[in-house]
């Protein structure tokens, strides 16, 4: 039966994304293609030359063949769809590449944008695609590197906040839960790198960081949740995001009054041993009274 088994090799610094998108260093497909995500800039008019290095891992020959798609990012699943390019501008000088096993060789591609282009970011997927096994049981591996092309008309603009942040007042659970959004409304994608840590005057988490990309226009959220402490106090959460592409990082904090159920417990156990003692002894007669 013929099998067709699609591994989107994507990465960046980091969901993804628009995404971080898992480095295709670490991938296990035997078809790799590096870097998994290229950031070029270019004006309205000029040509670009590009490349990406392909890489065999089976133990078998194999034919690759090469496409250009651009791809879209769903808003809500954050999901990727490959399409037939709107904007023909980037082409592979070959579609085919022989490779034997081990071997890497290098894809070319020419980026031409006329002189009429409108200043934006665009999407493009540089597609590599074979298929291995036998007869009885084939398969179709298909990677990708993608390419996110900025027409630089002069005006390129980086701007993001933190938005919808949800971080809890009080806490009474094992876990401490956080959320925030981070909210790209500058011209060109953001690449982010987000944290996340709790601290207390004694105690504290290490910093949770996550790599993710967000689109012109577009939010990304962050989620999370740490381990709650063992001792009740007032503890800080501290959290944002650095722009990778500027260095610019933004930070923010929020208290959190932690209360953990064991020490209301005690607290009522105190209270109620507390009243038993001063009914006992409060309410014994005097010696003078006798």
């Amino acid at each position: 039966m013929l099998r067709t088994i699609v591994a989107i090799c994507v990465s960046l610094a980091f969901s993804v994304s628009p995404l971080a998108h898992a480095d295709s260093a670490t991938d296990d497909s035997e078809l790799q293609v590096s870097s998994s995500r290229l950031n070029v800039s270019i004006k309205a008019g000029e040509s670009r030359n590009i490349e990406i290095t392909t890489r065999n891992k089976s133990i078998r020959p194999m034919e690759v063949h090469l496409q250009v798609q651009q791809f879209t990012v769903d808003k809500t699943s954050h999901d990727i769809t490959f399409e037939k390019p709107q904007y023909n501008w980037v082409h592979a000088r070959a579609t085919t590449l022989h490779l034997e096993p081990n071997q890497s060789k290098t894809a070319d591609y020419q980026i031409k944008v006329p002189a009429n282009a409108a200043e934006k970011e665009y999407y493009y997927a540089l597609l590599a695609s074979t298929s291995t096994g036998n007869t009885a049981g084939s398969k179709t591996v298909q990677v990708a590197s993608l390419l996110y092309l900025y027409v630089d008309g002069g005006n390129e603009t980086h701007a993001s906040s933190v938005v919808d942040s949800q971080i809890p007042i009080i806490s009474f659970a094992t876990s401490i839960p956080y959320a925030f959004a981070i909210q790209n409304s500058g011209n060109i994608h953001l690449q982010a790198s987000s944290s996340a840590q709790l601290r207390g005057w004694t105690w504290g988490t290490s910093d949770v960081r996550t790599n993710t990309i967000v689109l012109p226009e577009r939010s990304r959220d962050v989620k999370g949740a740490f381990a709650a402490p063992f001792s009740p106090g007032i503890y800080t959460l501290i959290y944002g995001y650095t722009d990778e592409g500027t260095g610019k990082s933004t930070v923010l904090s929020a208290p959190i009054i932690y209360i953990p159920l064991w020490s209301i417990a005690t607290v009522v156990l105190l209270l109620l041993a507390a009243l038993w003692l001063r009914q006992r002894y409060l309410g014994r007669p005097s010696k003078s009274a006798r």
